[in-house]
C-alpha cells in the first residue's frame, strides 16, 4: 500500500482571478518543507502552476528541489493565469472544465511546454486547479503523455460553485479512458489517484446514500453535515493537515488501510506554509499548528504497513494494465 503527498504548489494570491502579477513568497518554504519530507524518508510530487515557472526565483527554487531531492514535479492548473488568457476572468472560467475544448487543449499545452523548458522534466502528473477536471482536459492530457489524474475529490459536488460533480466516486484509484473520467476501464490510457477523502464510517453503499442526503436542500440549510461532524455520528474527513487534525488523519487512514485502498493520497497547498496566504492558515500560531500537524502525521505514517513513493510511481505500482 502506497503513501503519497500531493502538493497544489501555486501562487501567493488565493482565488486573484483578475490580477496581472502574482505573488510567490510561500514558494521559499519549500525547502524547509522537503527538508521534514526527507527527515521520514517520504516522496513528494509537487503539483506546479504557470506563474512560478514564469517566476525567475521560484522556478530556481523548484529546479534545486527536484535535482537535490527524491520528489516529483507534475502540472497543476490554474486557467486565469495559464496562458493564452482568451476568456473573461471569472468564477465560472476558473474552472477549467468549463472553457472550450480548443482553449483547454491550449492552456495544458502551454503549461506542459513551460514546465518543460524551465525544469527539463516532462511531467506525467495533474491536478486542476479548484478540482475543475474533466472530460475534454482528461483527452488533452493524455495527447500530451500524461498518465496520472489526481483532481478527483471524492463524496464532493462542487456544482454550487460552477464545477464537477465527485459525489458519487470513492477514493479508490482506477485506470480510465479519457474522455470517460468517471468509468474504470482496465485497459485505460490514464490514472486516476483520488485526493483521500472518505466518510469514517460506513461501505460504499451507505457512503454515496449520505452524500446524496446531504445534497438536499434542508440538510444543507440546517448545516447537517458539520453537526454530524462535531458528533462523530458520520464524519467526512479530507486527507489534510489543512482541514484535519492529527487524530482524524490516523483514523481516516486507519479506514483506508482497512478498505484496502491501494494508495493514501494526501494533499494540501503550498500557501498553508506561510500565513495570511489562505483560508487554512491566517496567523503565525496557525502556520506553527499546521507544520506540527504535518509532523506529527508523518511520523505515525512511518509505523503503518505504507510504502511512500511519488504519485507516478505509485499509479503505475497498483494500475498495471489489464486485458480490455
Amino acid at each position: 500500500m502506497y503513501f503519497v503527498v500531493t502538493i497544489d504548489t501555486e501562487e501567493d494570491d488565493w482565488g486573484g482571478f483578475d490580477r496581472t502579477a502574482y505573488g510567490v513568497e510561500n514558494i521559499k518554504r519549500i525547502p524547509r518543507l522537503q527538508h521534514l519530507f526527507d527527515e521520514f524518508g517520504v516522496t513528494p510530487t509537487y503539483l506546479v502552476t504557470y506563474p512560478l515557472l514564469d517566476h525567475p526565483e521560484a522556478a530556481r527554487i523548484l529546479d534545486e528541489v527536484q535535482r537535490r531531492c527524491k520528489c516529483e514535479i507534475g502540472m497543476h492548473c490554474h486557467p486565469w493565469n495559464t496562458p493564452p488568457i482568451l476568456e473573461e476572468r471569472n468564477a465560472f472560467n476558473s474552472m477549467i472544465c468549463n472553457l472550450p475544448e480548443e482553449l483547454q487543449k491550449r492552456k495544458l499545452e502551454r503549461l506542459y511546454r513551460k514546465l518543460k523548458q524551465t525544469l527539463g522534466t516532462k511531467p506525467v502528473c495533474f491536478r486542476a486547479g479548484r478540482w475543475g477536471y474533466g472530460g475534454k482536459a482528461a483527452l488533452a492530457l493524455e495527447k500530451l503523455g500524461c498518465l496520472v489524474d489526481s483532481s478527483v475529490s471524492p463524496w464532493m459536488n462542487w456544482s454550487g460553485v460552477h464545477g464537477p460533480d465527485f459525489s458519487g466516486m470513492t477514493p479508490k484509484p482506477y485506470r480510465f479512458q479519457p474522455p470517460e473520467i468517471r468509468t474504470p476501464r482496465p485497459d485505460g490510457s490514464m490514472i486516476e489517484v483520488p485526493a483521500t477523502i472518505d466518510f469514517l464510517r460506513g461501505g460504499a453503499g451507505l457512503c454515496r446514500v449520505m452524500t446524496r442526503f446531504l445534497q438536499r436542500r434542508l440538510p444543507r440549510l440546517l448545516h447537517v453535515e458539520g453537526v454530524f461532524r462535531r458528533l462523530g455520528i458520520f464524519q467526512k474527513v479530507w486527507l489534510s493537515p489543512e482541514t484535519a487534525d492529527v487524530p482524524e488523519m490516523q483514523a481516516l487512514t486507519r479506514r483506508a488501510i482497512r478498505m484496502n485502498y491501494p494508495v493514501v493520497n494526501l494533499f494540501f497547498h503550498s500557501t498553508a506554509l506561510l500565513a495570511g496566504l489562505s483560508p487554512f492558515v491566517k496567523n503565525r500560531d496557525e502556520e506553527d499548528r499546521f507544520m506540527n500537524r504535518l509532523k506529527e502525521y508523518l511520523r505515525w505514517v512511518r509505523t503503518q504497513p505504507l510504502t511512500p513513493a511519488v504519485l507516478s510511481k505509485a499509479a503505475v505500482g497498483i494500475c498495471a494494465p489489464g486485458p480490455p
